[in-house]
């Protein structure tokens, strides 16, 4: 809504980015995707890394798509490897 404020014009398709940005800020912060708990700190941590990650890529000047997909592929590593993890500790019990 804020977006469409700010360029005086309206899209259903505004801020669908926004959630796997969301999604992955959360998960950097060490959220579990199939629940548990989370903090503040953790979740604040997870947005300043992907933060100064896009400012570092947009002062490289990579392209839009390709700061996505560098998002999506951090997500993926970190739910495989915390599916990786849980495999790890369900074996060992």
């Amino acid at each position: 809504m804020l977006q469409s404020l700010s360029v005086n014009t309206g899209s259903p398709v505004f801020g669908t980015e926004l959630t796997i940005l969301a999604l992955t800020a959360v998960v950097v912060g060490g959220t579990r995707l199939e629940g548990g708990r989370a903090t503040a700190l953790g979740t604040l941590g997870g947005v300043l890394t992907l933060a100064s990650l896009t400012t570092a890529m947009e002062f490289g000047s990579v392209p839009a798509y390709v700061q996505e997909v560098a998002t999506g592929a951090i997500l993926l590593v970190l739910v495989v490897l915390d599916r990786a993890a849980t495999f790890r500790a369900a074996a060992n019990w």
